[in-house]
């Protein structure tokens, strides 16, 4: 049955549906907006290596997700991304640790474009010649993110905090994995996960929600269930260590300072929302911390913070470029203690949630953000209105509970990636 959500402080609406087929649907209408974009997402992503299926358990290469995000583009007669081309529309996808994307914006043709989308990625096209000339094109994927420090300070991030499992691996996977992949495997693992049931439709833009449900509903055909079980192994509260640097052709140190996510019992919405809250509390620009880290020559523009999670990892990071970011991690776990010890500033907390609150909102402006954000949700079961509300309800209790439990040193590390050339170095001081 269909269902209608509303945010009045947003003005907005959603309208969710799960079709027989077992597919959900998240419409989201804009009237007036000239830009309409559809999203197709599939609950697969690097982090299923592991999996459970008819019994079995099946262990997939790294970088499997990635790589037949890649192949799902290929057809016998010609390219999905010329047949896109044809009918006014741009065409892409994305992988992550949890779940992978197919996307298209177009201004018109939207339900030629939609049965295009739905059509592609219910029909896979693997074949020995394929997927070998793939391999030599994901290596060089692969090799220029090696390149990458922003990349590499992020992955080496994930290899301090986590013990094991597939979040210390890129999601491209590595060039000797993916000489491991074959058309048969691909098949394997296209059969486990991309089922209806497993995928979500997210539309926005000026749409008419019927009709898309009419559309899906012609499209997806009901399929025996068959969607692979994950295996993810314990994974301990504490880090795996709390410093790992690396050096690479980079003029000032980079850093991403990370606290572990712990806790996965329930309420994730609100644990976005108080992280999102709290990390600016303690370093947001406004904050006095930043003001005197960012006077000191400590941190620059680069400076960010954000809590980044799926239903089974999750991490509070802060990152930029610093001469010195021991001293950054420093100050950082001092403010941390203060905030723990003195209590969280009301004002502070009113002022981070309304920026939180209206950066939020603001993005119910922009098609693609929409898109995006509710795909993201999709893979930890929540939708659009969920965060909004769970920004709206945050309160100082909870946040100052969230600060006790989950900025905990023993659960942070720190990556850095600093210059090969010991004279940039000295400069950069």
């Amino acid at each position: 049955m269909e269902e209608m959500k509303s945010n009045a402080l947003l003005g907005e609406n959603i309208f969710i549906d799960r079709l027989p087929s077992g597919i959900k649907c998240y419409i989201i209408p804009k009237s007036g907006y000239v830009e309409k974009q559809a999203m197709l997402a599939v609950r697969y992503g690097s982090a299923d290596s592991s999996y459970q299926i008819d019994g079995r358990r099946l262990e997939a290469p790294e970088g499997m997700a990635h790589f037949l995000e890649h192949k799902m583009f290929e057809d016998d007669k010609m390219a999905v991304f010329e047949q896109f081309t044809m009918q006014g529309a741009s065409v892409n996808a994305f992988t992550t640790y949890t779940h992978t994307a197919y996307y298209f914006s177009c201004i018109d043709n939207f339900y030629e474009n939609l049965g295009l989308l739905m059509d592609f990625v219910q029909k896979p096209h693997f074949t020995d010649a394929n997927v070998e000339k793939e391999k030599g094109i994901i290596a060089q994927e692969i090799q220029m993110y090696s390149d990458n420090p922003s990349w590499k300070v992020y992955m080496n991030l994930n290899q301090a905090l986590y013990h094991q499992g597939p979040l210390r691996d890129n999601i491209a996977g590595t060039l000797e994995s993916i000489q491991e992949i074959t058309k048969e495997l691909l098949l394997e693992n296209y059969n486990a996960f991309y089922h209806p049931s497993n995928m979500a439709l997210i539309c926005v833009g000026d749409l008419d929600p019927v009709k898309i449900f009419q559309t899906v509903n012609e499209g997806f055909m009901e399929k025996p269930a068959r969607v692979a079980g994950r295996i993810f192994g314990e994974e301990p509260a504490c880090a795996k260590m709390s410093y790992i640097e690396e050096k690479l052709s980079v003029s000032m140190p980079l850093f991403e300072f990370g606290f572990k996510e712990t806790d996965f019992k329930s309420g994730l919405a609100g644990k976005i929302a108080s992280s999102k809250i709290l990390a600016d509390i303690i370093a947001g620009e406004s904050s006095p911390l930043y003001v005197s880290m960012y006077d000191e020559g400590l941190i620059d523009d680069s400076f960010a913070m954000d809590y980044l999670c799926g239903s089974f990892y999750g991490a509070t990071i802060f990152s930029g470029a610093s001469r010195d970011p021991i001293r950054v991690r420093g100050l950082l776990m001092a403010e941390i203690s203060r905030l723990a010890q003195e209590g969280i500033d009301p004002s502070r907390f009113a002022a981070a949630k309304r920026k939180h609150l209206g950066k939020y909102i603001r993005s119910f402006n922009m098609i693609d953000h929409i898109g995006v954000n509710q795909v993201d949700l999709f893979s930890k079961d929540l939708d659009l209105f969920d965060l909004m509300d769970a920004f709206q309800s945050a309160s100082i209790p909870d946040a100052q509970s969230r600060l006790n439990n989950h900025f905990l040193e023993e659960s942070s590390a720190l990556s850095v990636v600093s210059p090969m050339d010991p004279c940039l170095r000295a400069a950069a001081k």
